[in-house]
């Protein structure tokens, strides 16, 4: 599964879009893991993914790409 959203395009899949809202909105990986029923080692690795897919280097990089356009979590 793909979404298409304005900041991200499709280069994410479903749970790591919800992965990265919720490190936009200052989540920490125990926080998300907790939230999303999963380990925090899940979560680390996909915000490895969602990093190295956009080309970021951080989670700051991830907010102000964020902040380009993608909408509220859901």
């Amino acid at each position: 599964y793909t979404t298409d959203s304005p900041g991200f395009g499709a280069a994410l899949m479903v749970a790591e879009r919800a992965v990265a809202f919720a490190a936009r909105d200052g989540k920490h990986n125990a926080q998300i893991a907790a939230q999303r029923g999963v380990s925090a080692r899940t979560v680390a690795n996909q915000m490895a993914a969602i990093l190295k897919k956009l080309e970021l280097r951080s989670r700051v990089d991830l907010a102000w790409r964020a902040g380009q356009g993608l909408a509220p979590s859901q």
